[in-house]
């Protein structure tokens, strides 16, 4: 199913930003 698969991409997707956004909020607290 094509809805499936968008459904698993976008929960990746969503993810990777969290892990992004984290990642770029300790970059910013260290400096």
């Amino acid at each position: 199913e094509i809805r499936e698969l968008l459904k698993s991409i976008w929960q990746i997707l969503g993810i990777t930003r969290t892990i992004h956004g984290i990642c770029y909020a300790w970059v910013l607290f260290q400096q």
